[in-house]
């Protein structure tokens, strides 16, 4: 049975009094090699939400069909990276498909790819995929370019990338409320030309970030593909942290609790009504999987209230975890400003 887990009215209020446009920049939005992101996916999607401030993003019914591991990984793990001497980071999930990156104080550009059609190229004119400073009204334009080999022989590639980011507010995930996300579209129009061949694709993404993570929190994507002028074909596909989906609150067994304010300054009250008794401790851990807090829990406190202190933080994403009969019970995510 599927039940949505309902936001009360004075809740959602609250997240958009408090809602602020995030600003992603090198600092808070460059991942380090070797770090290991884990999405959940579903191939299909069908409204990606509103344009302006303060938008709900209402995504709580994705429903996960399938996982994979997302890897940041220094070029130097291949061998052939010479060919895209540019590209300080690569981003692949252990299949045959990898971008090569460009990270720099002024944005994000894809400086080669590798894929078993077109084999592994570097960019004559590089991609600009994200700009930074990146907030909301934020707009970008940008020409592509690079000559490569297939194995139906010379292949060319020209076309152009836009990106605006176009809203921002509170993203609803299947499992975890994320505050102050910014939507930025990116829409790439590309035409590739051997001597057999015109493939165009058109390539709407929509990124779903926060400042505070390097990956976005949601990713809905949508490619279109033409050979040779006949009729496009179209594929969806969504990736999201934090919960796989398909899961409610009465067919779920993970602990579920309340934790405000969030964003919140100092002092994070968690509401522990209901929970039961089993909960024997609490957990912070930061974006990058590593503690900065654990307390202990009574079983008289399982059935309240219990403050915990995380004025001497960082700002940044956390998450707080309830743990008891050695494992985690149930967790939320929180902002600390």
């Amino acid at each position: 049975m599927r039940i949505q887990t309902v936001l009360s009215a004075t809740l959602l209020t609250t997240l958009a009094v408090q809602a602020q446009a995030p600003t992603l920049n090198a600092g808070n939005n460059t991942p380090v090699a070797g770090q290991v992101i884990n999405v959940f996916t579903q191939p299909t999607w069908a409204f990606p939400g509103g344009t302006g401030e303060d938008i709900l993003y209402g995504f709580w019914m994705l429903d996960s069909t399938g996982q994979k591991n997302l890897k940041y990984l220094s070029p130097s793990v291949t061998s052939s990276s010479s060919v895209v001497p540019t590209a300080n980071l690569l981003f692949t999930d252990g299949g045959s498909d990898t971008t090569f990156y460009e990270y720099s104080s002024t944005g994000v550009k894809i400086v080669g790819q590798r894929s078993p059609l077109e084999g592994l190229f570097n960019y004559s004119d590089p991609a600009q995929e994200l700009v930074y400073p990146c907030t909301f009204g934020t707009t970008w334009t940008d020409a592509v370019g690079a000559t490569y080999t297939t194995g139906i022989g010379a292949a060319t590639r020209v076309g152009t990338i836009t990106g605006i980011a176009d809203g921002y507010g509170t993203l609803q995930l299947p499992e975890d409320l994320v505050p102050n996300v910014l939507r930025v579209k990116v829409r790439r129009n590309i035409t590739d030309q051997t001597a057999l061949a015109i493939v165009n694709r058109i390539s709407t993404t929509y990124f779903f970030f926060t400042e505070n993570e390097v990956h976005p929190v949601l990713r809905l994507q949508e490619d279109s593909v033409s050979i040779n002028g006949g009729t496009y074909s179209v594929q969806k596909g969504a990736q999201w942290m934090f919960g796989p989906g398909n899961v409610g609150i009465i067919d779920h067994d993970a602990v579920r609790f309340n934790a405000y304010p969030n964003p919140v300054a100092d002092l994070l009250v968690l509401d522990l009504a209901g929970v039961e008794s089993t909960v024997t401790s609490v957990t912070v851990v930061d974006a990058r999987g590593a503690m900065v807090l654990q307390q202990g829990v009574n079983a008289v406190a399982a059935n309240s209230m219990l403050t915990l202190d995380l004025g001497g933080l960082s700002a940044g994403l956390y998450t707080v975890n309830l743990l008891g009969e050695g494992r985690v019970l149930g967790n939320r995510r929180v902002v600390v400003r």
